[in-house]
């Protein structure tokens, strides 16, 4: 498009000396741009704004993620709650019975936990299949869960223990049988 010619002679312009002089030294002697404080404020305030914000979403989804919901046969089962269960006579119409070789508590937690019990095993379900996944005294819980926790009581004074980790505190679940009343009693307790 353009001859090489006419290139060169386009870089050989230049501006006179007087000009350029007077550019350069017009740049010199002016001073530096003063910030406004105002700009510094809003600056800062904007800062502020984000480290707020920032603050209650962490706060807010700490809580969230922190909190253990525990149910027990459809019920939630809170802290300092205690129920109690009479051994029921058909083992298909209640979620907790005691059978000759052992009783089986059916819990249903959602949240974030470490799980381990003092006696007794633990099943995790499945909750459409009704499949045991694991079976164990230790499990860590993501989301809802499934646990089917099964005690030996041949010693009916014995106290059984859950105890559940979660990320800012620690319950235990207490299972005890009274014989005289033959009913299971159940309580979440934080521990301290």
């Amino acid at each position: 498009m353009f001859d090489q010619k006419e290139i060169a002679a386009y870089r050989s312009i230049s501006a006179p000396d007087s000009l350029r002089d007077k550019v350069l030294s017009s740049c010199t002697n002016m001073a530096p741009k003063k910030r406004n404080p105002r700009d510094y404020m809003r600056m800062v305030s904007s800062i502020a704004a984000c480290f707020v914000l920032v603050s209650v979403l962490a706060v807010f989804g700490a809580q969230s993620y922190g909190h253990v919901s525990v149910s027990l046969s459809g019920e939630k089962l809170r802290e300092d709650q205690s129920m109690s269960y009479h051994t029921p006579i058909s083992a298909q119409a209640v979620s907790m019975y005691r059978e000759r070789e052992g009783t089986t508590v059916l819990f249903e937690f959602d949240g974030h936990a470490a799980l381990s019990v003092s006696d007794g095993d633990m099943a995790i379900v499945d909750a459409d299949t009704q499949d045991i996944l694991y079976t164990g005294t230790e499990y860590a819980i993501d989301g809802k869960t499934l646990v089917n926790w099964t005690v030996h009581a041949d010693d009916t004074a014995k106290t059984f223990e859950m105890t559940v980790h979660g990320a800012f505190k620690t319950e235990k679940i207490i299972l005890t049988y009274d014989a005289d009343e033959n009913e299971w009693s159940v309580i979440r307790k934080e521990v301290k």
